[in-house]
């Protein structure tokens, strides 16, 4: 089942070794490695939504010792790109660099070598600074559904209201100047009461119809991703947005 899920070949694949630790340098906190005949298979979670990266061992120089910051960390050179793979707080560091090595060692010295190929799966985004579809839909997955009356308020101007928005039925109005209706399923709106601490500087309603809207919370999200999706998720608002 293993070589299945990955999508190894089980005639040429055999389980060594299995470690758990941090990923720094992809800001991923908890990690999961699996050394096999032929590749390094990293496992990690973004969202709530679980994540993979297969590497060919042949792609691989070495596993040395080194620090990341006070940290001791694992360090995994490449040897057709400049990337390489740093990995501290590791349950079985010792074990884990002597399989490794010994084998990238056994996959450099055989004759029969494997097409070569770098992949990630389960997701992919062409621009770094930039959250993936799945990434983004993850992170709306968390957001609580709300239905509201015809005619009701959503956003009011007499306090604060970190909440920003996603329509998913209805028409929605965003009374500034000028006033914006809006009524196309997926559009978000509210930013202006998500980004700003004072409270908003013009109310939005519901239309004649009951409104059905995904509320992100603002709180919630600081506290469930780290500097680097915050800024990614901010990057990918500022293109999805509504003029609201």
């Amino acid at each position: 089942r293993f070589c299945d899920n990955w999508g190894i070949s089980k005639q040429s694949e055999t389980l060594l070794a299995a470690d758990g630790g941090r990923w720094p340098q992809e800001y991923v906190n908890e990690c999961r490695l699996f050394v096999t005949t032929n590749h390094l298979c990293i496992l990690w979670k973004m969202f709530g939504i679980e994540e993979r990266e297969l590497v060919p061992l042949q792609l691989l120089s070495n596993v040395t010792h080194t620090t990341m910051g006070k940290e001791k960390a694992l360090k995994v050179s490449t040897a057709n790109w400049k990337q390489d793979y740093t990995f501290t707080s590791l349950q079985l560091m010792e074990h884990s660099e002597s399989i490794l090595n010994s084998a990238i060692q056994k996959v450099a010295a055989s004759p029969a070598r494997l097409p070569v190929a770098r992949r990630k799966t389960l997701y992919q985004t062409n621009n770094p600074f930039l959250l993936s579809p799945m990434e983004w839909n993850a992170i709306w997955a968390e957001a609580k559904k709300i239905q509201f009356k015809p005619n009701e308020v959503i956003i009011d101007t007499k306090q604060a209201h970190s909440f920003l928005y996603q329509l998913v039925s209805g028409r929605v109005m965003a009374n500034g100047s000028p006033p914006v209706l809006i009524s196309k399923k997926g559009t978000i709106f509210g930013a202006i009461s998500f980004f700003e601490e004072s409270a908003p500087p013009f109310q939005t309603i519901s239309g004649d119809a009951p409104v059905i809207a995904l509320q992100l919370n603002r709180d919630s999200l600081v506290a469930a991703c780290d500097a680097n999706h915050l800024m990614k998720f901010f990057a990918t608002l500022s293109k999805r947005l509504a003029p609201s």
